[in-house]
């Protein structure tokens, strides 16, 4: 097989369906021949691995096309582990999105499969928003108080102090079938539903 960047170039003009943009191919296999033309023909050989201001030059150009070819192209969801590709997590979007909602109104409710219903406060001062390694929103855990009935009684109950058995962590061990954000005016608006 030939490995050749000038065939790889080849190959990217002529397999448009590779691309999440068909109409991005000619752009990146233009930058491929750049690279070619610029970085790689008659560089980065033993007469001059000596100057480091075209050794870097070469590996900036060549870090920034792999990410280029990385974020244009479709990876089949097999190889996209072992190309160590974060893959949307569910879990982090439905606490984003609980995170968000909380600007309206702290309380929900946890709809079980059984068709239990959990009335719960979001605890908006330990809830803090965490980051992967790769800078990417991450959560384990939040935390929210389960309460009789949402009023201003049970507010002053919780300043008051909060008992251990009101704690409920919602994991991605423990999700319900069903979270609704409930607003000021009562009205419910579904996040989740697992059904």
């Amino acid at each position: 097989m030939d490995s050749s960047i000038g065939t790889f170039e080849y190959f990217l003009r002529f397999n448009q369906h590779i691309f999440a943009d068909p109409s991005t191919s000619e752009i990146i296999a233009d930058m491929v021949s750049c690279f070619r033309a610029e970085c790689r023909n008659g560089y980065f050989h033993t007469h001059n691995l000596n100057d480091w201001t075209v050794v870097k030059k070469i590996r900036d150009n060549a870090i920034y096309l792999y990410f280029i070819l990385l974020g244009g192209c479709r990876v089949p969801l097999e190889k996209q582990n072992d190309l160590g590709i974060i893959l949307d997590d569910q879990f982090d979007e439905l606490c984003k999105r609980i995170r968000e909602f909380h600007n309206y109104n702290s309380e929900f409710i946890f709809e079980y499969a059984d068709g239990q219903q959990i009335k719960l406060i979001y605890d908006f001062i330990n809830n803090t928003v965490e980051y992967n390694d790769f800078g990417i929103e991450h959560y384990t855990k939040l935390l929210f108080f389960k309460v009789d009935e949402f009023s201003s009684r049970t507010y002053e109950k919780l300043d008051e102090g909060i008992r251990e058995e009101q704690k409920i962590y919602l994991t991605r061990n423990n999700l319900p079938n069903k979270i609704y954000g409930v607003y000021r005016n009562h009205q419910l608006e579904e996040l989740f539903n697992y059904t």
